[in-house]
């Protein structure tokens, strides 16, 4: 992965960020999710859409719901 990211100016890899806070920076326009219930109200009360990507368990319906309440896709 880092050597994809290498030579892209605007993407950063990081092991671990405060989410809250990545979610109130006003660069952030979207945010992009395993789709996990935590990161989900947590963008949604940061006013972001959401790009959910489920790969397991409770994701696919968390997914399915912020589609649903037009919170993202």
């Amino acid at each position: 992965m880092a050597e994809l990211a290498s030579n892209v100016k605007n993407v950063y890899l990081e092991s671990w960020v405060p989410q809250v806070d990545l979610l109130g920076h006003p660069n952030v326009k979207a945010f992009v999710t395993h789709g996990g219930q935590n990161s989900i109200i947590e963008t949604v009360y940061a006013g972001k859409p959401v790009l959910t990507i489920p790969c397991f368990a409770d994701q696919f319906r968390n997914a399915a719901m912020v589609e649903k309440k037009g919170f993202g896709i």
